[in-house]
C-alpha cells in the first residue's frame, strides 16, 4: 500500500509555517478524492491568490491527479 504526504511552498520554495510535509497527516491507500490536511486542518484559504509550489512526498505511490481548491 502506498503512502503521500503534501507540502506547500512559497514561489521562493521555502515551506510555508504549517503546511510542510512534517505538517502532513499521511494517506494510505487508493483514492479518487482525498481532502489532504496538515495537524488536522485542511483550510489553504489563507494562501488564495498566492503563487504555490505543491510538494508530493509519495512512496510506493503514483499520482495521476490533483486539485488545489478552497473548502466549499
Amino acid at each position: 500500500m502506498g503512502a503521500c504526504r503534501v507540502g506547500i511552498m512559497d514561489a521562493e520554495g521555502e515551506t510555508i509555517p504549517g503546511f510542510g510535509v512534517e505538517n502532513c497527516s499521511i494517506v494510505y491507500g487508493n483514492h479518487v478524492a482525498k481532502v489532504v490536511s496538515w495537524d488536522g486542518a485542511s483550510d489553504v484559504s489563507a494562501l488564495a491568490g498566492k503563487s504555490v509550489r505543491i510538494y508530493f512526498d509519495m512512496r510506493a505511490a503514483k499520482l495521476y491527479a490533483f486539485e488545489f481548491k478552497a473548502a466549499e
